[in-house]
């Protein structure tokens, strides 16, 4: 298992160097509405059994267009730290309300109406949940030094991830949730927040560059906090796995899960950040 986490994590490492610090900002959202598409996908294949019929195509491509349309108002309000607050989201907005309302039409249409509000639910949540949360991610991206806020939230979530089934799987005794993550301890759980607040001062200095105003307080508090969130995430995604009888979103890294497996954390924390980031430096 530590083997296979190993090889995820170093194909990461590369992946994600190059996504984030070399790809253009399009190719950047490009790779994003990907990731939403694919985790999407998942959820809903742990989701929808032979009972439920969601309209998959629908809200595929509602989370498929949704991080295009966050790109586009970032790149119209030339994005600074200091104007998070004035991106309204208009266009996001607009294509949320069209997409609810062709999801809600779209059931009328079905000849068996018994699980229509179950349908609808599954469909307009699972959309909602990957990709307006992950879509965060793009105006952060679109901020000057914009790779570097986005380390500093990967960087916090990971690590957080690293250091708790570290010293949770060689020191862990006591169960932090066994009814919904056997192997996570208390001992793990505070590991983790200590390796979110070793995140964000490793990545301090390289962000200050670019956010002057970032100071140490900052960085141990959003350490602190991403570092409590992070294990929420995993064990959300950990509830509707147990409620569906799925020990995995999928297979597609390496054995270690799927991608929403990979993501589930980084999905839960990065509108959190990004609200933190505009509250304290939005202007």
């Amino acid at each position: 298992m530590l083997y296979r986490r190993t090889i995820v994590t170093l194909l990461f490492v590369i992946t994600y160097y190059v996504v984030v610090f070399k790809l253009p900002f399009s190719l950047f959202v490009a790779f994003i509405s990907l990731v939403v598409v694919t985790s999407l996908w998942e959820l809903y294949a742990m989701i929808d059994g032979k009972r439920l019929k969601a309209c998959r195509w629908l809200g595929l491509a509602y989370a498929a267009s949704l991080p295009m349309l966050r790109a586009l108002e970032s790149v119209r309000l030339d994005i600074t730290l200091d104007r998070l607050g004035q991106l309204t989201g208009e266009l996001s907005s607009g294509i949320l309300v069209l997409f609810l309302l062709v999801a809600m039409t779209a059931q009328t249409f079905k000849k068996e109406y018994g699980t229509a509000v179950e349908d609808l639910a599954t469909t307009c949540w699972g959309a909602i949940y990957v990709s307006w949360f992950l879509s965060y991610i793009i105006p952060l991206r679109g901020l000057p030094g914009g790779p570097w806020v986005v380390t500093l939230l990967v960087a916090m979530v990971k690590i957080n991830d690293i250091f708790a089934y570290l010293v949770g799987s060689h020191l862990g005794r006591h169960k932090f949730f066994p009814r919904l993550s056997p192997k996570k301890t208390w001992e793990g759980a505070v590991a983790g927040i200590a390796g979110s607040v070793v995140g964000a001062m490793i990545v301090l200095p390289f962000l200050r560059q670019h956010v002057p105003e970032m100071t140490m307080i900052h960085a141990v508090s959003l350490g602190v906090i991403m570092g409590i969130l992070s294990p929420v995430g995993d064990l959300c995604e950990s509830l509707i796995k147990r409620a569906k009888g799925h020990k995995d979103s999928g297979v597609l890294l390496l054995g270690t899960g799927g991608l929403l497996d990979g993501i589930d954390s980084l999905v839960f924390c990065t509108p959190l950040f990004y609200y933190f980031m505009w509250w304290r430096f939005g202007g």
